[in-house]
């Protein structure tokens, strides 16, 4: 355990680090939670969010809690998320009870199948570490695209497992999923040169966007795809027109 990260757990296991000094520690701290291996840091990380850990933690222990296999770190994670909402409670907060509840940051697929199969697809395949690192991009598409079927709880019936789904989905086609996500791209860099301009989002449009960075954490964090986490923040978000209403 580096020297950094024991300073931070000690402080934040105080129970007295607030405001800028908190939220920088927080999120130095998640990072790693969301990557180690280590289980001793993990439940030394755990402890210290129990203590000093904010609402912004909440998804991110969700994401953790979908895979880990371990009663202890499990029944760290319940106690940790537990802590957080009764000092938000104290503090006087506006979040509904589902905050706490894992089936609010699950996402709700909306489009079709075809468009689920771009989704998957095309959240992978930008990623330019895969190859680099040995990874089957196929053997991570299914993997990805297994569990998002799980986590989205989409019906693929009368098909198994995503592999079945993307073979015998006969109105799908790949390169018009690619230029969908194409299309979405260049919307988001028009936006992007309107917020250089100063022109300023309202407070409704940045909550929702905070909430949206949110889900992503959790999506993440439990897909184990931390690795590579500014990757997939910016991949979900523009993977998000897919799943849009008009995207059928």
């Amino acid at each position: 355990m580096s020297e950094n990260i024991k300073e931070i757990i000690l402080k934040m296991r105080t129970g007295l680090i607030f405001g800028q000094e908190l939220e920088e520690m927080e999120e130095y701290l998640l990072a790693i939670l969301r990557i180690t291996d280590d289980r001793s840091l993990l439940l030394d990380m755990l402890a210290a969010l129990e203590m000093s850990g904010t609402i912004l933690a909440v998804p991110t222990l969700f994401g953790i809690a979908g895979y880990i296999n371990d009663q202890t770190v499990s029944g760290q994670i319940k106690e940790t998320i537990q802590a957080i909402r009764s000092r938000a409670k104290r503090r006087e907060s506006i979040l509904p009870e589902e905050y706490y509840t894992v089936t609010h940051w699950k996402p709700v697929w909306h489009s079709s199948h075809a468009n689920f199969l771009s989704y998957v697809t095309n959240l992978v395949a930008g990623n330019p570490r895969l190859k680099e690192a040995g990874i089957g991009l196929d053997l991570e598409i299914r993997r990805v695209g297994n569990l998002l079927i799980e986590e989205t709880n989409i019906d693929i019936s009368p098909y198994r497992t995503f592999e079945e789904l993307r073979v015998c989905t006969t109105e799908w086609d790949e390169k018009e999923g690619t230029e969908r996500l194409l299309d979405r791209l260049q919307q988001e860099s028009v936006m992007e040169s309107i917020r250089e301009q100063g022109v300023d989002e309202s407070i409704l449009t940045f909550f929702e966007g905070q909430i949206s960075d949110l889900r992503y954490d959790y999506l993440i964090t439990r897909l184990q795809l931390s690795q590579d986490y500014d990757y997939y923040r910016f991949a979900f978000e523009m993977a998000e027109c897919y799943n849009s209403p008009d995207a059928l």
